[in-house]
């Protein structure tokens, strides 16, 4: 399993640069550190908690690249008419085959569930029609 360092913190008169990427992500630097990428979590108190998304990035621009290629892939897996039944990954029938959709995950552009290139045994995906969200 990966481990994501975890960034450091930013104490109270430390000033960044802050880019707030489609509402889900926040890529940020700090006195020009290295950048992070994070996805947002609204807690239940309305507070909001950033959960970092990979390793860390050489530049801001780069890290906010990688947000804005990971919100739109979000988006387009959100437009999918079919999910695995059995892992729930958006699908897409490719030729064939059903694929998946979610390039932002381990499971992204595979063909087989569940979505683990490392799991023991994997099975084809078995598509149906997704519920409305």
């Amino acid at each position: 399993m990966e481990t994501t360092p975890t960034p450091p913190a930013a104490t109270p008169d430390e000033r960044g640069c802050f880019v707030v990427i489609g509402g889900s992500y926040v890529a940020y630097a700090i006195h020009g550190g290295p950048a992070y990428l994070t996805r947002t979590i609204r807690d239940a108190d309305g507070s909001i908690t950033l959960r970092p998304v990979g390793a860390p990035y050489a530049c801001l621009d780069v890290a906010a690249d990688a947000g804005r290629w990971r919100a739109e892939r979000e988006a387009y897996a959100a437009t999918a008419e079919y999910e695995c039944a059995r892992c729930g990954t958006p699908l897409a029938l490719v030729g064939s085959a059903w694929v998946s959709i979610d390039y932002t995950t381990t499971a992204g552009g595979l063909s087989y569930c569940p979505p683990d290139p490392d799991a023991a045994r994997t099975r084809d995906h078995r598509p149906r029609k997704r519920l409305p969200r």
